[in-house]
């Protein structure tokens, strides 16, 4: 059987080798991904709640830094043929967040300011999943249905300086 290109390597090692001082999530789908208790929804909640505890797991102060993410929402059907049938298939056939308003956006953003203040020797870099990721249903920009909301939501939580 062929190996994947970097299977068992120690992620560490090809870190140092590439000149990578830091790693972060793109976005929280791979955290609910491909299981059937989560398909084919999940609660924004839910995936809230499992990529909070990654970023306790992999706080580690003597570790290559971990940058916290928080997501917007996430719904990748756009990118399904709608001529197939929506199964656990894998991207894009994968779950769908709901209940993503920005409430639930602003509750993960409080989330990521307490961690901040949990752990002080964590870096303080926030990433966002995403300022137009239409077609995985990411996005801040404003919308038809919430207005600016996530952006106000981004200020009330993080206020400029």
């Amino acid at each position: 059987m062929q190996k994947r290109l970097g299977e068992g390597l120690d992620p560490r090692v090809s870190c140092d080798a590439l000149g990578i001082d830091s790693v972060t999530d793109y976005n929280w789908h791979d955290r609910f991904n491909l299981t059937e208790k989560t398909f084919p929804a999940t609660p924004y909640t839910e995936a809230m709640a499992a990529n909070i505890a990654v970023w306790t797991e992999r706080h580690e102060p003597s570790a290559r830094p971990y940058v916290i993410n928080v997501t917007t929402g996430f719904d990748s059907t756009p990118r399904c043929n709608p001529a197939e049938v929506f199964d656990n298939l894998g991207y894009p056939w994968v779950p769908v967040l709901v209940d993503d308003g920005p409430d639930k956006f602003a509750e993960a953003l409080v989330a990521a300011r307490e961690y901040f203040a949990a752990h002080p020797a964590a870096p303080r870099i926030l990433t966002l999943n995403a300022w137009n990721e239409w077609t995985e249903g990411a996005y801040l920009l404003p919308d038809t249905r919430d207005g600016l909301a996530r952006l106000e939501k981004l200020r009330e939580v993080f206020p400029p300086r």
